[in-house]
């Protein structure tokens, strides 16, 4: 293997059945070299031409609600422009102090007004001028309609020239974010700069945007703090179209070859097509001008990777309008509802609103599919969690319990012998209903239960806790790994301490304590992160399992099948139960009600069983989501949704209720005496 780059990738390549066995590769890139700059200089650039005119208020307003959603030791310049030689710095570099707040808000009253036509390409010249502090990110953030209007030459010739204003930009490493005005706004233009510039900031309309403004201005400052900035160009031998999906899901490449400028926090992940199926890639291309070549041995791609690689590939077909696309590809994946929006979205406000959630749609749960960060929402416990599950079921991590306290009633399964001394196999994630518990559930594939001809092999499972009412769990566990990713990952995440170094068949013991946060605040963004979708697919999810328990049921008692029933459970009498009161809550999604499960009368046993499980193992992974957010808002006290608090009929119970990224939510929360487990 050749390499002289200052990245590190990982390569998984796969192949898609429904696709034509269309094979991709899923490429997780890493810059070794990432010094987080200290400062932050945003430039906030304000279209004031004569297509503004309905919207001129709405832009001060917006403009002051945006300076005032930032911590003091940011900096603000302000530039308007409108038509030629129009463009003017109203206030420079200011910080956003309680002082320099009040400065910036009297300037955007005194300077903002309706000028004449639109120059682009002069206004981002004086933005050049001022992107000029040292060791300072720097976020050029447009407001307007994007329609470009000139009066000295041609329109063509206004966009090649903001174009190249922006390559500048770009070589400068100055990113840029675009948020949209108006009902007629040109959003080809604004994306042609943002792919100028390399695709390295936030491009919103603000009909979209709603009440979750505060929400826009954090992540268009979290973008800024930490992208390394700097033009990232190579090419895949073999390689077709490419997109990446964070910080949100664009096209960065044509046949192989990939253009994009800025990393998060260092890093992202592409997917490309590939003409085939390969266990290695040919990558050779500069960053900075720095020239590289490498080639990479590629692992296999999970079940899971292919499903992120559909579900980023439709949200791709729909941010650039290919709505039936999107909506093919949405069914083959089983996300029908979905599949329903981007078919229903006509009007031309309606596929921008679709197309922007599905943008952000993958990226959002990019958390489920990828590995540890070391820092920002993925350096968490419950993520740490998943990823010791998705290695488990890849059959490359092996969990051992080493000390697990167990007290109160405990449930005995009639006729059931452990298969003590065999290893635990942990096969999914587990979350609570209603309290913040975390953990795994685990499957004695050793145990056996008594039958009336013997004993016979049965699957025992069991669910152990790590984090148990949003507090880790009294418990210690070890893991070994076949593979050093996972390894490496955990240990990068300090769930494993110290400098241990990875071997085959050896023991390692996880921390889980105060040193990795329970829960990042940063899933504390329940617009961002979809929480309203995934309330109403765990509805539709719920419906389709109670259909399918149905019809195995009935096949079962009308005979035509071979089953043995589990082993009832009892409570052991004889333990003494300790007790607690926990803090217990739930939200719930109102007046929403699920479509028709499918007519499941005619699928066989064997079929059902296998839809079922599908079901399950989606639905497990919905609920994990939803109570991760759920988990984060409440323990970060966020105040993202605006609960509301209604009477309660005799209940003991706090209710409250809040109108929520278009639908009505319920929060439930109650005290409650459980059991220690």
């Amino acid at each position: 293997m050749r390499q002289t780059s200052p990245f590190s990738f990982i390569a998984n390549v796969g192949t898609v059945a429904n696709l034509g066995n269309q094979a991709f590769a899923k490429i997780q890139i890493k810059y070794d070299g990432l010094i987080v700059k200290s400062n932050t200089h945003l430039i906030l650039v304000l279209d004031c031409s004569g297509s503004m005119l309905d919207q001129i208020g709405k832009l001060r307003d917006d403009v002051k609600k945006f300076v005032n959603s930032l911590n003091s030791d940011t900096k603000i310049s302000i530039i308007v422009f409108s038509g030629h030689r129009q463009s003017r710095l109203i206030i420079k570099a200011t910080n956003c102090t309680e002082e320099g707040k009040k400065l910036l808000c009297d300037a955007v009253d005194r300077d903002i007004e309706i000028m004449g036509c639109t120059v682009f390409s002069e206004a981002l010249q004086k933005a050049i001028k001022i992107a000029n502090f040292t060791n300072t990110n720097h976020m050029l953030v447009l407001f307007t309609d994007g329609c470009p209007v000139p009066v000295e030459w041609s329109k063509q010739e206004e966009i090649s020239r903001a174009v190249t204003e922006v390559q500048t930009m770009r070589g400068m490493g100055v990113g840029l974010s675009c948020l949209g005005y108006g009902a007629h706004y040109n959003g080809l233009f604004l994306e042609k700069l943002m792919g100028a510039c390399g695709n390295n900031g936030i491009l919103e309309h603000m009909d979209v945007v709603g009440g979750k403004f505060s929400e826009l201005v954090t992540k268009i400052f979290d973008i800024t703090r930490r992208t390394k900035f700097g033009k990232l160009e190579f090419e895949i031998k073999g390689g077709g179209n490419a997109f990446k999906v964070t910080p949100q899901a664009l096209v960065v490449g044509l046949s192989g070859k990939i253009s994009f400028n800025g990393l998060l926090d260092g890093e992202t992940t592409i997917f490309v097509e590939l003409s085939q199926d390969v266990s290695s890639l040919d990558i050779s291309g500069s960053f900075e001008g720095e020239n590289f070549s490498m080639e990479i041995t590629t692992n296999p791609a999970s079940s899971e990777i292919n499903y992120e690689f559909m579900v980023g590939k439709a949200s791709i077909a729909m941010t650039i309008g290919r709505n039936n696309e999107a909506a093919e590809l949405f069914d083959l994946v089983g996300l029908n509802e979905l599949s329903y929006r981007a078919k229903a979205s006509n009007t031309a406000t309606e596929k921008r609103r679709f197309a922007t959630k599905m943008r952000y749609y993958y990226v959002n749960r990019d958390w489920i599919g990828a590995g540890l960060k070391d820092q920002g929402p993925n350096r968490c416990g419950i993520n740490a969690i998943r990823l010791i599950a998705e290695g488990c079921e890849a059959g490359e991590v092996v969990i051992r319990v080493d000390r697990y306290q167990r007290t109160g009633i405990r449930m005995i399964k009639e006729g059931v012998v452990s298969g003590k001394g065999n290893p635990i196999l942990v096969t999914r994630v587990t979350s609570h209903d209603y309290r913040m518990n975390f953990g795994f559930t685990t499957l004695d594939s050793g145990a056996k239960v008594a039958t009336d001809s013997g004993f016979r092999q049965f699957n025992n499972f069991k669910t152990y806790l790590v984090i148990a009412d949003g507090d880790y769990h009294d418990a210690q566990f070890s893991a070994s790994f076949t593979q050093s990713y996972w390894f490496l990952k955990l240990q990068e995440a300090g769930v494993i301490v110290g400098d241990a170094v990875w071997k085959i068949g050896e023991f390692y013991r996880l921390f889980f304590n105060e040193d990795l946060p329970v829960v990042s605040p940063n899933f504390a963004r329940p617009g961002a992160l979809g929480l309203v979708p995934l309330l109403r697919e765990e509805a539709e999810l719920e419906l389709k399992q109670t259909a399918l328990n149905a019809h195995i049921k009935k096949l079962r008692k009308d005979g035509d099948v071979e089953y043995v029933a589990s082993p009832k459970q009892s409570k052991d009498e004889e333990l003494v139960v300790d007790m607690y009161e926990a803090a217990c809550c739930k939200y719930k999604i109102m007046r929403y009600k699920a479509s028709t499960p499918p007519d499941y009368s005619t699928t066989t046993y064997d079929q059902a069983l296998s839809e079922r499980s599908k079901v399950k193992s989606r639905l497990n992974q919905v609920r994990f989501m939803y109570r991760t957010i759920r988990a984060a808002c409440e323990i970060s006290g966020s105040k993202v949704i605006n609960w509301v608090d209604v009477k309660a009929n005799n209940s003991d119970k706090t209710i409250q209720r809040a109108e929520f990224d278009e639908a009505l939510l319920q929060r439930e929360a109650w005290n409650q005496m459980v059991e220690y487990s």
